[in-house]
This record gives structure tokens, sequence and C-alpha cells, in this order.
């Protein structure tokens, strides 16, 4: 079995790997760091190339307190979607994550409601 493209790879917590991240054989996703940042990315256990690559934060989350309520800004690498069809398959990973910037997570229903893109009435 050869050896995988360099680069961050993102797998699911079950083995799918129609969920692979990117996808198998493809070129992992460069993301630069070391073992002492925040966004860490260090050579895993594997290997000792040192290349930076193998591994990254599973969130970034910055919550920020103004006095009345906390503020959550995340950088998740994925989506929210399982399917690879979806828009919201990996959105969340090349707008927010690999950029290495936040979305301000809806917290009151108000924030919910405007953030949505689709409703539900259940009788």
């Amino acid at each position: 079995m050869g050896q995988a493209p360099p680069g961050l790879r993102i797998t699911p917590l079950f083995p799918n790997t129609a969920l692979d991240l990117p996808a198998p054989g493809a070129p992992g996703f460069p993301k630069s760091g070391d073992n002492f940042v925040v966004n860490r990315s260090d050579q895993g256990w594997r290997d000792l190339d040192f290349s930076q690559y193998s591994d990254g934060p599973a969130q970034r989350k910055l919550a920020i307190a103004d006095g009345t309520q906390i503020h959550i800004k995340w950088a998740l690498p994925g989506g929210v979607i399982y399917d690879s069809r979806s828009p919201h398959y990996r959105d969340l990973l090349d707008t927010y994550y690999l950029p290495q910037t936040h979305f301000d997570a809806p917290f009151r229903v108000d924030e919910i409601v405007a953030a949505g893109e689709h409703r539900w009435i259940l009788r």
C-alpha cells in the first residue's frame, strides 16, 4: 500500500472512506504549524519527517463575554451534511477552517431563525 500524499486529512469518527476529506488518494490540505501553537499541526506519530501536516485541532472556538452574554465564534473541519452533493458537505472546512477565520454561532432564538435556511412546521 502506498503512502498517502502529505497534507491534513480529515476522516470521520466512524469508518467510511466515502466521507474522507479530501477524497482517498488526493493530496491533503496544506496546514502549517507545530506542537506549540494554538492552531496545532504536527508530524504525527507514524513518522518523524516533520512535515507539519499530519493533524490539527478538531475545532477552533472563541468565547467572547461582553458582560451580558457569551458570543461563540467557531471554525470546524468539515460540514454539517454527510452528503457530498450538498453545499454544506464541506462548507465549514473551505470557508472557515482552512482560511483560519471563524463564524458567529447563532445562540438566541432570533439569531437561529435569522440564520436558518429551511423551516419545518410539525403539526
